[in-house]
């Protein structure tokens, strides 16, 4: 694909209507591009370029011609990612931003702390497989480094190489004279919990057992190793593995601890706190 077809797809994407051609001369604005669009289409050219755009490109040249002339400067195909070497497992590295906010405000650190961000859900089943999803679940732990991280101490974070197996909590409610009151017992119990960060697991699957595998499935993460876009991808992994344990998953091919680490060059870091400083 051409640079031309390529930045018509990605603005098409953005404002749901495909450019006609020419675009060189074309305004954001002509296209249908809101400053926050016009951004995210500079993101994915960076991205694809795998370098920093120059600042005049959005803000003093704001034309599909400025952005088709960088695409032109390096080829149309896109530039390899620079990631880190793989991390040692077992081995400590630094926490992001937002992993380090989390874990100041589960102490007691500051006034409102002993606080943990946290994802807390029930599914209602029927018939489950217990066995068969801690099984699924194994497979996720050893396929995902961050659901197998704990954090020290010194607020570094490690990826286990080992972790014992999943284990799936059956809390026997038969004979409970009212399961639904008997439910709420256990929400209460579980649905504010802060996990010890420095103990594996830093999530957790209880069944409120109504029966023969029927009942309230509780899922419990803390938002230290999953955002709400990594919850839907771990979700629907593991519907799969559970549904077909057989199943081959694509291999990921970069692990968390590169993501982490693969931070913007400090120069480009620079650049963009001058502009914002000048702004």
């Amino acid at each position: 694909m051409d640079a031309e077809s390529w930045l018509a797809e990605e603005i098409a994407a953005r404002t749901g209507r495909r450019p006609a051609p020419p675009l060189r001369e074309a305004s954001f604005e002509e296209l249908g591009l809101d400053s926050l669009a016009a951004v995210e289409l500079a993101g994915a050219l960076a991205a694809r370029l795998g370098r920093e755009l120059p600042e005049e490109v959005l803000f003093e040249r704001p034309t599909i011609g400025a952005l088709l002339a960088e695409l032109e400067a390096e080829g149309a195909g896109p530039a390899p990612v620079a990631l880190p070497a793989p991390h040692p497992q077992d081995a400590p590295f630094r926490l992001t931003e937002i992993q380090h906010a989390y874990w100041v405000g589960r102490t007691g650190f500051l006034a409102l702390g002993d606080v943990s961000c946290h994802f807390y859900a029930e599914l209602e089943v029927e018939d489950l497989d217990v066995k068969r999803l801690e099984a699924a679940l194994d497979r996720l732990v050893a396929r995902h480094d961050a659901l197998r991280i704990v954090i020290g101490e010194d607020g570094r974070q490690r990826v286990l190489s080992e972790v014992p197996p999943c284990e799936v909590e059956v809390v026997d409610l038969s004979r409970a004279e009212d399961f639904e009151a008997a439910c709420e017992r256990e929400r209460e119990r579980v649905s504010h919990e802060i996990r010890p960060a420095d103990r594996w697991p830093l999530f957790g699957w209880r069944l409120l057992d109504r029966g023969a595998g029927c009942g309230v499935l509780q899922v419990s993460y803390d938002l230290l190793i999953a955002d709400a876009a990594s919850l839907l991808i771990l979700t629907e992994e593991l519907a799969r593995l559970y549904a077909e344990p057989a199943a081959e998953l694509e291999p990921l091919g970069v692990s968390f601890a590169q993501c982490v680490l693969s931070e913007p060059p400090p120069e480009a870091l620079e650049r963009a706190r001058a502009y914002w400083r000048e702004r």
